[in-house]
């Protein structure tokens, strides 16, 4: 990640409910320019994370220096802006002498949906709070904060601590080119899905599979996955920025309506007759058991740019951790994670 040094200024009020920020931040982008610019974008249109302040300022600088490029990792830049802001909130806290969470709770976006952030995106679906909430029982954060007091009071070599901290994170589809190909084998019924994402972890190909079996009302064991290759679905966007998996889905389900548009007229109203039927009917009727998906940026092909991202996710983590002072060892005693996935 890039090494990022800020500077900030703040307004609040004694009972901690922020009315100005200042931030101004410094990235190192190394020697040479990877991706910088994209990151600094990330980390100041995301940088305000889980709080509305009403005035609100930021800038982002790239250094050159000479030392190796630095490169994305995994949510460039919002790792950094996101740790940035929540050192503002444990400042002001420290400064009012109230606890971090009662600030962060009195400072968190509205769940009415009537405020925007800082770039104008409104938060339409905003669960931040429940998820806050949820994980504050979950965790049993009260009753273990008293407990990591009464660790470290009777232990001098060894200490405790114990954390709780908000995300809200900005997800677009904005500039992703993504295919499918879904071919229908007439033998069988067997459904044959190519897509122009890369598996990597984030089970993409479950999440394609999932997608095209609901859409076609079948089992997901008729669905075969097919090996990704530029021969088969060219000319799309890479795969990254956690909007992959759910263009690439779009674009299934696009292939899915076009096949089942064909595949109306062999198919009940109440949508029973057996899929191997459909398939046969089809088929001896010459009907074509191929379709395509393509997601050019949206559904009919153009980019948006306003809003910047399309939807937010809301989630928070508590996470107690054990420190050797002697040798700095540090030990992880549990972390428990609230997400909100919505429909899934």
């Amino acid at each position: 990640r890039h090494p990022t040094l800020a500077r900030y200024k703040v307004g609040f009020s004694s009972k901690g409910m922020i009315d100005a920020i200042s931030i101004d931040s410094f990235s190192d982008a190394g020697y040479t320019i990877d991706d910088t610019f994209g990151l600094l974008d990330m980390m100041q249109t995301m940088m305000d994370n889980a709080y509305f302040i009403p005035n609100y300022r930021t800038t982002a600088a790239a250094l050159k220096t000479n030392t190796i490029t630095n490169t994305d990792m995994r949510s460039p830049g919002v790792c950094s802006g996101v740790f940035m802001m929540e050192n503002v909130i444990d400042r002001v806290a420290y400064e009012t002498k109230l606890p971090p969470n009662k600030v962060r709770e009195m400072n968190f976006y509205a769940e009415d949906g009537k405020q925007t952030t800082p770039i104008g995106d409104p938060l339409a679906y905003n669960q931040l709070q429940n998820v806050w909430e949820a994980l504050k029982t979950q965790a049993e954060f009260v009753k273990r904060t008293a407990a990591v007091a009464a660790f470290n009071k009777a232990n001098r070599w060894r200490k405790r601590g114990i954390y709780m901290t908000p995300v809200k994170y900005g997800i677009t589809q904005r500039g992703y080119i993504m295919g499918v190909n879904i071919n229908v084998l007439a033998e069988d019924g067997t459904i044959c899905v190519a897509h122009s994402g890369v598996e990597l972890g984030q089970g993409i190909n479950t999440k394609v599979a999932q997608a095209v079996a609901y859409r076609l009302s079948v089992p997901l064991s008729m669905i075969v996955i097919q090996h990704n290759s530029t021969e088969t679905i060219p000319n799309s966007t890479v795969t990254g920025g956690s909007g992959t998996s759910e263009t690439v889905v779009n674009a299934a389900i696009m292939a899915a309506d076009v096949l089942l548009k064909r595949l109306q007229p062999y198919l009940t109203h109440t949508n029973d007759t057996p899929w191997q039927d459909a398939i046969d009917a089809a088929f001896s009727n010459g009907v074509n058991l191929s379709a395509q998906g393509y997601w050019g940026g949206g559904p009919s092909g153009s980019v948006k740019t306003n809003p910047l991202y399309d939807y937010f996710v809301y989630c928070a983590c508590c996470s107690e951790v054990e420190l050797d002072v002697l040798t700095g060892e540090i030990q992880v005693i549990r972390c428990d994670i609230v997400y909100d996935c919505g429909k899934s």
